[in-house]
């Protein structure tokens, strides 16, 4: 069974090579090699994308008939007479479904062919899993949106023009809101801080926020907490209770209230938006792929991961390629999925680099870094510094701290009094609507 279309795939270099401009751009915009699988056809793209590479423009037919670099093959497939360029868009969109479909099968057959290669002669279950995971990221990936050119960019030019909000994620701390908008969307953004620099509590400081108040899509995945833990600090942050009492068990009637409606805001607001707040724990080791695989059908705006350090090694590679080959990835899928991916890291807090991968840094397009001494603790607020902003200013901001609740917030720039907190109106919000379930002490 052959799992190509010779007679598409040509129809398609042809309209590259002699079509109209439009119909090339879009072509081009998305199509890669992988979409070939007829020989003198990938050869003909291979030379093409060389030559693009070089000349920055792309050749004509007549141009690579006398080409050295071809065989004589590839070369009679362009000097068919019986095959034209697509004149109209609808037809090209027709032929690029079959390329994909093609593309996935082929994937999807050679991944198969692995995995039972793994079980059957090689009796490693592990290796087919991971086979697997990746068999799956290459069918979600492998299509190319990539290349835009003359109209196109006008087009898109026209779109920005156009819009009343940026593609930024407010994170609730108004200082850095203001001035820089927010987290990029889609776009990688790293939270570096030294053991036992709350790194957590500035995860799901923000992750509320970007709930309550964004009202986007918001999934907190943490491979170092259970399910419980985030939410006992979730919870205890935004309603107002002592970490220690929900440690310790020992919450009064009230402060129990007080945490079962929280809860039930949340889910409120859940039906309300029509959005999801997910907080998700696994209970075994999972890689930087397999949990984008677990969470992207849920098409979350944006994901928490705590922390990458943490993330399953399925290639044994040392640890600095492995967290830059994680950071390269979270880039290429946060555009996929139009979602910004948070990644939290362990911060030296001599050197004051993030461990094990400079990649990491590489890779981000925010890195916000803090050590959060038990100075700070004491004062009660922090610095924040930004070496890394893409596309922004790279300054230093402080935030409160709050030890006693586990959280984050406002303070003005030029003293340490605290201001009105951005996450007020939400805070209002829980006390209305604490004040209206009626829970009573039975319920515990």
């Amino acid at each position: 069974m052959k799992n190509y279309n010779p007679k598409v795939e040509v129809k398609i270099i042809r309209s590259i090579l002699d079509g109209k401009r439009v119909i090339r751009e879009r072509i081009l915009g998305y199509i890669s090699k992988a979409h070939f699988g007829y020989g003198p056809t990938i050869e003909v793209f291979t030379r093409v994308l060389q030559i693009l590479k070089k000349a920055k423009e792309v050749p004509s037919s007549d141009s690579l008939k006398h080409d050295i670099g071809l065989s004589s093959e590839a070369k009679e497939t362009i000097k068919s007479k019986k095959v034209f360029p697509f004149k109209r868009i609808g037809d090209v969109e027709e032929a690029l479904s079959i390329l994909e479909k093609h593309r996935k099968a082929r994937i999807a057959i050679q991944g198969t062919t692995k995995i039972l290669k793994a079980i059957t002669e090689e009796s490693n279950p592990d290796k087919a899993e991971r086979v697997f995971e990746k068999t799956l990221f290459k069918l979600h990936t492998a299509s190319k949106e990539g290349l835009a050119h003359g109209k196109q960019q006008v087009e898109i030019a026209k779109k920005i023009c156009k819009q009343k909000f940026p593609n930024l994620i407010k994170t609730g701390f108004s200082y850095f809101d203001e001035r820089t908008g927010g987290f990029p969307c889609p776009g990688v953004v790293v939270l570096a801080a030294p053991p036992g620099g709350m790194k957590t509590t500035m995860m799901i400081s923000m992750a509320n926020h970007q709930f309550v108040e964004e009202k986007v899509d918001v999934c907190i995945a943490s491979l170092e907490m259970e399910k419980d833990q985030i939410i006992s600090r979730q919870t205890g942050a935004c309603a107002k209770i002592k970490a220690n009492s929900i440690r310790l068990r020992c919450m009064t009637s009230k402060e129990k209230r007080k945490f079962v409606n929280y809860s039930k805001f949340i889910r409120e607001k859940e039906i309300e938006y029509q959005k999801r707040f997910t907080i998700y724990s696994p209970e075994d080791d999972v890689s930087f792929i397999q949990l984008m695989n677990i969470l992207a059908p849920f098409k979350y705006k944006i994901i928490y991961i705590d922390y990458i350090n943490l993330l399953n090694n399925d290639d044994s590679q040392d640890d600095w390629k492995h967290l830059r080959e994680v950071t390269r990835l979270a880039k290429r899928l946060s555009k996929k999925n139009k979602c910004t991916i948070v990644l939290l890291a362990q911060l030296n807090e001599d050197t004051g680099k993030i461990y094990y991968s400079q990649g990491i840094r590489q890779n981000a397009d925010n890195w916000w870094r803090w050590y959060c001494t038990q100075d700070d603790k004491e004062a009660g607020y922090m610095t924040i510094e930004q070496p890394k902003a893409r596309d922004a200013e790279e300054y230093d901001f402080r935030i409160g701290i709050n030890v006693k609740y586990l959280n984050f917030h406002d303070i003005e720039q030029e003293s340490s009094k605290v201001t009105i907190s951005s996450t007020k109106k939400a805070k209002k919000e829980f006390k209305d609507a604490d004040e209206d379930l009626d829970m009573s002490e039975e319920d515990f």
